[in-house]
């Protein structure tokens, strides 16, 4: 709610772009207080739009409804910019292992206990707002593969919004660069460290793709 009223001394509308809420109560915490915001500021427009997705995929979503803003398409279009990429963005990742899932309530320890039995390195996708494995793989540079493979499934030969997200390996993330953008149409590509947050629940050494396609 404070952070409306604040915005609200800048700003003729607001648009809040939240975690899924399969995964977090902050979108429904939104919605409250976005309710109790207009009564007491009527004149401020305010909407909240779950994006589906977490990390640099979100940060699409909200990257699209602030180029919308910018170029002077009022609230409503940056709403729709926002949905348009809530309905294609994607988000795959490899990670050392799944025991941060696991801890933070992700996945079920079951599943941690046996991949770690396995010694394998789990691949996961985040997509309408879960959090889902595509399968395990053997080695690290398998999952880079495996990575790269999804995104050409997904994406193909369009112009294409990349992502691309590190826990503390920022070489790694380099060298997936510059794969990705030898591989594919790239509109544009960005590289960024996991925040403290994301990190507890990916893991050290966790290397991950956001993307979508344009229409």
């Amino acid at each position: 709610l404070e952070a409306f009223r604040d915005l609200a001394q800048r700003a003729r509308a607001v648009l809040c772009v939240t975690l899924p809420a399969r995964l977090s109560s902050l979108y429904q915490t939104a919605r409250v207080a976005a309710d109790t915001f207009r009564r007491e500021r009527p004149d401020i427009e305010v909407r909240v739009v779950d994006s589906g997705t977490v990390a640099m995929a979100q940060g699409f979503v909200a990257l699209a409804a602030a180029r919308a803003a910018r170029a002077g398409e009022g609230l409503e279009g940056a709403v729709q910019a926002a949905q348009a990429v809530v309905s294609r963005v994607r988000l795959v990742a490899v990670l050392d292992t799944v025991h941060y899932l696991a801890k933070g309530g992700r996945i079920a320890w079951t599943t941690a206990w046996v991949a770690s039995l396995l010694s394998v390195k789990p691949v996961v996708e985040v997509a309408q707002g879960e959090v889902r494995p595509t399968g395990p793989v053997r080695s690290r540079a398998s999952g880079i593969e495996r990575m790269l493979n999804y995104m050409a499934e997904h994406a193909g030969q369009r112009p294409v919004h990349v992502g691309i997200m590190h826990g503390n390996v920022p070489q790694e993330a380099e060298r997936l660069r510059a794969r990705v953008l030898e591989r594919f149409r790239c509109v544009e590509v960005l590289v960024n460290e996991l925040t403290p947050v994301m990190g507890m629940y990916a893991g050290p050494g966790a290397l991950g793709l956001a993307f979508y396609p344009e229409e």
